[in-house]
């Protein structure tokens, strides 16, 4: 399944990936390796799959230029100043859910909705 997920990415044939599709947080780097320049997929939901590291997911997020909509709601996430970072840099991501997370350094990502102006809601309830 996630190799033919990674085709269609590839190809920019798919507009929505949902966690349901049987993906799990080994699959998200493969994920974020198609997203750097894939110009179709609007929604990326990743939540409830464990997911603790998010470095590559954020990384292709910088070049990304179709996402919308994220949502890693219910997972493992502590780190997110990478996602921070790069989101400073991203002119097409209009919702961010992170509920239900470990987060520590939420002020990270506050400091860079200064430079992004296309996010319109950011969801973080429940966390550290």
């Amino acid at each position: 399944m996630i190799n033919y997920i990674c085709n269609r990415l590839k190809k920019n044939k798919i507009t929505e990936i949902n966690s349901s599709y049987t993906i799990n947080n080994i699959y998200v780097d493969k994920i974020s390796k198609y997203l750097y320049f894939n110009t179709s997929l609007k929604t990326l939901s990743l939540n409830c799959i464990e997911i603790k590291n998010i470095d590559k997911l954020a990384e292709s997020l910088k070049y990304n230029s179709s996402l919308e909509k994220l949502d890693l709601s219910f997972n493992k996430i502590k780190n997110i100043d990478n996602l921070a970072e790069n989101l400073k840099f991203n002119s097409s991501l209009k919702e961010l859910y992170l509920c239900n997370n470990k987060i520590e350094n939420i002020d990270k990502l506050f400091e860079c909705l200064k430079c992004n102006s296309s996010l319109t809601e950011l969801i973080l309830w429940d966390n550290k």
